[in-house]
């Protein structure tokens, strides 16, 4: 007898080189997708850490970042909610016909009459049919933080001061109103004299 290895020679066909083929695929598929994940979560830690500790800081330091901040910012930041102001704020809403018969015009006017400027007021203004059913619901922004060259950012609103605002709207035929409801107010602090 000699003392060779014995050599084992498995025959496969092409349906199980493909088998080997796609499971080793697989196999390495999963082992790559398992070290990136591990790597992920590593640089997320790291990250989150970060952005926490970065955000701790801005809260310990947002009085002296809105000092540094230029002056159109700082006051806009500079306000509070004040519900109790809302008897100062007169709301009168009317449809206005156009020259389309399926359309109206929703015009909004609004009047500050405390003495403290309005800051932000939001409106949602309601059309309803004769039955008191709403048709359709569109928030207005009467008065924003800060005045932009677009329709939505109006500015602030001073006291004393009445604005116009209109919509277009396509209603159906026959008899419908308007209604407006305050749903945010938010008025400006002055800075006290040093």
């Amino acid at each position: 007898m000699s003392g060779s290895p014995t050599v084992i020679v498995r025959k496969g066909g092409a349906i199980s080189a493909l088998a080997h083929g796609f499971f080793g695929f697989l196999a390495t598929c999963v082992i790559c997708a398992s070290g990136l994940g591990f790597y992920a979560m590593t640089v997320f830690d790291r990250q989150a850490t970060r952005v926490l500790t970065l955000g701790g800081s801005i809260l310990t330091n947002l009085p002296e970042w809105s000092a540094s901040l230029p002056p159109v910012l700082s006051d806009a930041l500079n306000d509070q909610r004040a519900f109790e102001y809302a008897p100062s704020v007169k709301t009168h809403v009317w449809l206005a016909p156009t020259r389309r018969p399926d359309e109206r015009q929703a015009v909004i006017e609004i009047t500050n009459t405390g003495e403290r400027t309005i800051s932000l007021l939001a409106l949602n203004v309601s059309i309803e049919n004769d039955d008191g059913v709403p048709l359709r619901s569109v928030r207005a922004y009467a008065a924003t933080p800060v005045a932009f060259d677009d329709e939505d950012w109006q500015g602030p609103l001073p006291p004393g001061a009445t604005r116009k605002l209109a919509w277009r709207l396509r209603v159906e035929d026959g008899d419908v109103e308007a209604h407006a409801e305050i749903v945010d107010l938010r008025v400006w602090n002055p800075k006290p004299d040093a």
